[in-house]
């Protein structure tokens, strides 16, 4: 059986791609998903999302397994999550412009890429987050409760509890002859 549950206040903006498979259930109060929201549910997975505010061009999907989505979490322009295996993100969260959050990477051989074969874990983000414009989330990573991933930085693993994460990038600045 197919659910999908949103109030009057969804609808008025819900006029966006809605994909749904087995199962999709979105928290009736407060949505303000915009119609450029992008949110796909695959036969074999599951998805739940909290009260959420997404701007334009966000693209939400769960090709397989679980997803979640916390309460009051706020998802800027052009952010990617894509679901494999599983990713929660947790209440308070939010997430700048252009972040993008995989959990699973492709799988390659000694021939290169294997057609449709993927390495997958989990995405934990905890509540209280807040991730910078650019980032990067890969797959095997918890970030812990109330921490702050810069602008552009890539993260795979664990980021303890109230960090500040940051990238060092050089600036290379050579004369052109």
């Amino acid at each position: 059986m197919k659910l999908v549950r949103f109030g009057l206040s969804v609808i008025k903006s819900f006029i966006l791609k809605v994909k749904f498979g087995k199962r999709l259930e979105l928290q009736k109060i407060n949505q303000d998903i915009r119609f450029t929201t992008e949110i796909k549910v695959g036969k074999e997975a599951s998805m739940r999302i909290g009260r959420v505010s997404t701007r334009t061009n966000v693209h939400i999907v769960c090709v397989e397994g679980n997803m979640e989505i916390g309460k009051q979490v706020n998802i800027n322009r052009n952010c990617i999550i894509i679901c494999r295996y599983k990713i929660s993100i947790g209440d308070n969260c939010s997430l700048g412009p252009n972040i993008c959050i995989y959990d699973h990477d492709h799988l390659f051989g000694k021939n290169g890429l294997v057609p449709n074969e993927y390495k997958c874990s989990e995405i934990i983000i905890e509540s209280g987050c807040w991730i910078g414009a650019g980032a990067i989330i890969l797959r095997g990573t918890h970030i812990g409760k109330n921490s702050v991933i810069g602008a552009g930085t890539i993260v795979k693993g664990y980021v303890p509890p109230n960090s500040l994460v940051t990238s060092t990038r050089n600036n290379i600045i050579s004369e052109i002859y």
